[in-house]
């Protein structure tokens, strides 16, 4: 699996749901806690890291 897909599957785990998209990212949003995370579209590694990151500073 490649790691935007993977960021995909983490996000929608944690209760994130996509809101838009626009031209070089999607905004994925999660209504109980008033947070939203972009996502690139050109994603690597250390973008799957730096979502991890975000999701779990949401969760806070």
């Amino acid at each position: 699996m490649n790691a935007r897909r993977q960021a995909i599957k983490e996000l929608l785990a944690n209760g994130y749901v996509l809101k838009r998209q626009c031209g070089g990212h999607d905004i994925y949003y999660n209504k109980r806690l008033k947070y939203s995370i972009p996502l690139k579209r050109s994603f690597d590694d250390e973008d799957l890291k730096q979502i991890r990151r975000e999701i779990s500073k949401g969760s806070r």
